[in-house]
This record gives structure tokens, C-alpha cells and sequence, in this order.
């Protein structure tokens, strides 16, 4: 199983995609963003480390995603 999050393209704009590829595979869900409520970050930079960190809707989408078995 996989999961492809976008934040830039729409659920009809990723199919045409996907379908111009080739079958899509049964185990591949599509996360869009813009279908979703919007784009969200889910990085940001840290002051204290002077990198990248997580956001929380990054530990929102985290803990969802977690309870998909076989995942």
C-alpha cells in the first residue's frame, strides 16, 4: 500500500495524471490536498534546530495514516 499527498493538484488533475502512466495500481490511495480543505504545511523551519521540522498537521496526517493496516 502506498499513499501520494499532493498539495498542488486536485483528485481529477492527479487521475488524468496517474491514467496517462499507465493502470494504477489497486494499493496506491491518493491524498489531494486541495480536495482535502486546502493545502496545509507540514514542514516548516525550526529556530531552535535551523532546520526542518515537522508541523501539526503533519503529526495529524501521521497519527490517520497509522492506523491504515499494512500501511
Amino acid at each position: 500500500m502506498a499513499i501520494y499527498v499532493t498539495a498542488e493538484d486536485d483528485a481529477i488533475e492527479v487521475h488524468n495524471r496517474l491514467n496517462a502512466l499507465g493502470p494504477i495500481p489497486d494499493q496506491l490511495y491518493v491524498l489531494p490536498l486541495p480536495d482535502a480543505g486546502g493545502a496545509v504545511p507540514l514542514f516548516a523551519p525550526d529556530a531552535a534546530t535551523r532546520g526542518p521540522s515537522t508541523t501539526p498537521a503533519w503529526m495529524a496526517l501521521e497519527q490517520q495514516l497509522t492506523t491504515l493496516a499494512g500501511l
